[in-house]
């Protein structure tokens, strides 16, 4: 259902196009997601969705790159991570691709290009599938169309299930739940390399303020169903891009996602990033900002 109307006029607060606004939309169940618009009001919108544990500065190089561009450029919080709504209850991904559509619908944002990393890829495919009516095309980073896989160390299940528990208990700011987030999150290279300290300490400070609240949302992403089936009938653009270093989803997850897709889907692409882990808006921006701009070529034209 679509949310409430926004808390503000963007009207009233769009005519510096350079400066990003702020606001919340209050959804049908008094839930308040926090979002934040850059780039002129009349450009092509991009819609930029978080994975677990980061905010909207993960997406910080797109959106400077890209508002500079003409384009109209969103981020928003999940319910029950940082500046959106905590939840008393798990959270479940269909719960918050609901709370996308009605974001979305509210702000009246479509057609988008929708950009998810892992969790926020997790809606991308949703929206692709379901919705291809608000979405010109799609672009999952790091991301996986199926259930939560048993064999992946660190995040099958049963390991990702006693994280949630352990930060449900002692938050993410807890040193050892901290350095098993980050090892999560980012490739080795980064982890490593003395030239990435200042973004690595950027991170590590915002876990530390985190709060547990965010259990409620990974809790639901355990539990994920698989999204392959819908996959195989898509009719919506996609592009993968898939860090080869990533441990929290193998590059595998996304060819097999890619190989599953529609023979005639055009366009769509997978793309595989050296060097570079989870959070590849990151660790690659510059990488990642190339191939954005290709597919926006080819979506908008």
């Amino acid at each position: 259902m679509p949310g409430k109307v926004p808390l503000f006029s963007l009207a009233d607060n769009m005519s510096n196009t350079n400066k990003t606004v702020t606001g919340h939309m209050e959804l049908v169940d008094g839930c308040k997601l926090y979002y934040e618009l850059s780039g002129p009001p009349d450009g092509p919108v991009l819609v930029f969705s978080e994975t677990l544990f980061w905010d909207v500065g993960l997406f910080k190089h797109q959106v400077a790159a890209f508002s500079a561009k003409g384009y109209r450029c969103v981020c928003y919080d999940h319910r029950g991570q940082n500046r959106s709504s905590p939840s008393d209850t798990v959270i479940s991904v269909e719960q918050a691709y609901q709370d996308v559509i009605a974001l979305i619908e509210g702000l009246g944002l479509s057609p988008l290009v929708f950009i998810g990393n892992s969790y926020g890829g997790f809606l991308a495919f949703r929206l692709a599938c379901r919705r291809p009516d608000l979405v010109k095309g799609v672009v999952a980073l790091g991301s996986s169309a199926d259930a939560q896989a048993s064999e992946i160390p660190q995040v099958s299940p049963e390991d990702f299930q006693k994280l949630v528990d352990d930060i449900a208990e002692v938050g993410p700011e807890n040193p050892d739940l901290r350095e098993q987030i980050l090892y999560i999150m980012f490739g080795e290279t980064f982890l490593s390399d003395p030239s990435y300290i200042k973004e690595l300490d950027h991170w590590k400070h915002h876990l530390q303020h985190m709060g547990r609240g965010v259990a409620k949302l990974a809790g639901g992403a355990v539990v994920r169903e698989s999204m392959l089936p819908e996959l195989a009938a898509c009719e919506t653009p996609i592009l993968f891009v898939h860090g080869d270093q990533d441990h929290a989803f193998p590059p595998a997850m996304s060819t097999q996602a890619f190989e599953i897709l529609p023979e005639k889907l055009e366009p769509k692409q997978l793309v595989f990033v050296p060097e570079c882990g989870h959070s590849v808006a990151v660790e690659a921006p510059d990488i990642l900002n190339a191939h954005l701009a290709e597919f926006l070529s080819q979506v908008d034209h």
